[in-house]
């Protein structure tokens, strides 16, 4: 029940998510049928932000679709935009927050600590069990102070065996040169041991006694504050192997030389050694039950969870955010593609219209001509050029009654680069000086074009050599380490 309580606030955004896609049935959108649910809430959040302020960046947007696209619908084009963004910004939150909850649950579920600091065992044959406890001690005025992490293994239920005798000799043959850790012999012992509470492949449970415990404690720690610089003291570890009704003792004989330790540690060390008992005298049982009090004081037990939950969600979450934020970055480079390829395609334009104009044809027939080229070349499997449908577009206005000048002057705009609005700006005081003084106008627009082809073809040749230096460094590298490193080994 606890486990489903802890839940809670990780049911609240899916609610809300259900109410905007519930309050959103009404919204217009591109998405139809059960799948356009969370579009419509979408479109319910769009609607609602944009009551009050206008979406950072939108102005750019809508200028975006207003040039990548026919004019009319750019407003929609873009409200769309933003739902698209609003829905892939809601999957994140809404992906977040499942996988939170799933990982909360999976965290919770795992616990193995019950009510009154109970811990149930594995069964006879079964594995021991990992738990990771914090304990906390209750003061005077009530508030918890931790005393540490305790990480502890909790034996299973075993069954009684025979002839462990040979094991018992081989396992303690092997423990005078185990719990040595960093030291260098049993001489010489400065460091920390390594008192282990089992062996693997061994179905002993080791517990130890010490001679002399302001030296050498159960744990393994080493300390002497009455020693003096240069002293030093023998010392005796005596490991206990237990099975069940089988017992074996092992003396090592060690001389240290310990460093000091802290009263926290102590403490800490003390604890241990009350868990180690409990654990003895408990074995045989099927519930491990923790001590509840220390220093006669009450003691709290919580275990140490790994509950991944919080960060999974953030991370999540923030990528969404980052989906939202960033996802002006495709339409940014559609339209520098767009501008690109318009400034490649106009000295061919200028030049068409100049020849065009100089065989006697009308600007306004040049441009269904172009059209009609453009159309006939797409249906034979030709590619999409923005400044063909453009002009596609001028001739379908032109087709609808829109006046040439207007219709120039829309052109123009639509493009929206120099060179264009320099040559609808011609084309337009064509119609009234007439088309002598716009050959000659035309022919050097067109040479002045392919000026700028050529630098602008320059450029980009520059700039791939400038972005193939570092594969070519690399590969220097690469061939540099073939050819050193054997030289190097045969020198050696």
């Amino acid at each position: 029940m606890q486990t489903l309580l802890g839940l809670g606030p990780y049911l609240i955004l899916p609610a809300v998510i259900g109410i905007l896609m519930a309050a959103g049935r009404g919204e217009k959108t591109a998405k139809k049928g059960p799948g356009g649910a969370l579009d419509k809430a979408a479109a319910l959040l769009y609607r609602l932000y944009r009551k009050r302020r206008s979406f950072p960046g939108e102005g750019a947007v809508y200028q975006a679709e207003y040039l990548l696209d026919a004019p009319m619908g750019a407003r929609e084009r873009t409200r769309q935009w933003y739902i698209d963004k609003l829905r892939i910004l809601l999957l994140f939150l809404l992906a977040a927050d499942l996988v939170s909850a799933a990982l909360h649950f999976n965290a919770l579920s795992e616990r193995e600590l019950g009510e009154g600091g109970v811990i149930a065992r594995n069964s006879y044959g079964g594995s021991d069990k990992e738990v990771d406890l914090e304990a906390f001690v209750v003061r005077e005025d009530g508030e918890e102070e931790k005393l540490g992490d305790y990480h502890l293994r909790v034996q299973a239920r075993r069954y009684t065996r025979e002839e462990t005798e040979k094991m018992a000799e081989k396992a303690m043959a092997l423990l005078p040169a185990l719990i040595l850790g960093d030291n260098t012999g049993p001489g010489n012992v400065c460091r920390d041991l390594l008192l282990p509470s089992s062996l693997e492949g061994y179905p002993f449970r080791i517990s130890w006694k010490s001679s002399y415990y302001a030296l050498a404690d159960t744990d393994g720690s080493v300390y002497a504050d009455s020693l003096s610089e240069g002293e030093s003291e023998e010392v005796t570890l005596t490991a206990l192997l237990a099975y069940d009704p089988w017992t074996f003792e092992k003396d090592i004989p060690l001389t240290i030389v310990p460093p000091r330790k802290t009263e926290a540690l102590s403490r800490q060390e003390a604890l241990l050694a009350r868990l180690g008992k409990d654990q003895e005298e408990t074995v045989s049982e099927e519930r491990m039950i923790l001590t509840d009090s220390f220093e006669g004081r009450p003691l709290i037990w919580k275990e140490a969870v790994q509950d991944l939950s919080l960060p999974a969600g953030l991370a999540l979450a923030g990528a969404g955010i980052a989906a939202f934020f960033l996802g002006d970055k495709d339409l940014r480079k559609k339209l520098a593609d767009r501008d690109r390829q318009l400034t490649l395609d106009y000295p061919g334009i200028a030049s068409r219209f100049a020849l065009y104009l100089g065989a006697g044809m009308s600007i306004r027939n040049i441009f269904f001509r172009l059209g009609r080229e453009y159309e006939e070349g797409r249906k034979e499997g030709g590619k999409a050029r923005y400044s063909r449908e453009e002009i596609l577009l001028i001739c379908h206005e032109l087709e609808s009654g829109v006046s040439e000048r207007e219709a120039y002057e829309h052109w123009g705009r639509r493009c929206h680069l120099q060179q264009y609005v320099r040559l609808s700006s011609l084309l337009g005081q064509n119609l009234k000086k007439g088309n002598k003084a716009l050959l000659s106008s035309l022919q050097e627009e067109a040479a002045e074009a392919f000026e700028s082809r050529r630098n602008m073809a320059r450029k980009l040749g520059e700039e791939a050599g400038t972005k193939l230096l570092l594969p070519m460094g690399m590969l220097l590298a690469v061939t540099m380490l073939i050819i050193m490193v054997p030289a190097y080994f045969s020198f050696m």
